[in-house]
């Protein structure tokens, strides 16, 4: 299954896009290749796209053990789950219930357009925040 990473230092983003079916090996072993980029910042968003995705084989105790475990991102990192459809979508709300306490900005967004949204207004309400501090 393949699984693409695409570090955008302009957007301030990891991208991570799953494709065709997603075994929980593809999804743990994400972090390992985030990790060993040489361009990965923990104080980027992450952006992980389901829309691709026809088949999440992930356990809920997996699941719930990845949202529970300590991010290689920073606390305040914006988490970008795109979830189209179904079980995907229910998947990734789940995550975003159990990961609370570890990555209190998860958002769930059916489509790209969305997620984009989402990166743009929080990159906005980060620099206003720097610019108040100042």
């Amino acid at each position: 299954m393949p699984v693409t990473l695409t570090i955008d230092r302009e957007q301030r983003v990891v991208y991570s896009g799953f494709l065709g079916v997603v075994t929980e090996e593809d999804f743990v072993g994400q972090i390992a290749k985030i990790l060993s980029h040489p361009s990965f910042d923990p104080a980027y968003a992450d952006m992980i796209d389901f829309s691709s995705t026809t088949e999440l084989n992930l356990s809920d105790p997996i699941l719930e053990a990845s949202a529970k475990r300590k991010s290689i991102f920073s606390l305040d990192a914006l988490h970008i789950l795109i979830a189209p459809r179904g079980l995907i979508h229910q998947l990734s709300k789940r995550f975003q219930e159990w990961a609370k306490s570890t990555r209190p900005n998860v958002v769930v967004v059916y489509t790209r357009s969305q997620a984009y949204d989402c990166l743009r207004d929080y990159e906005e309400r980060r620099r206003k925040g720097r610019s108040a501090e100042a």
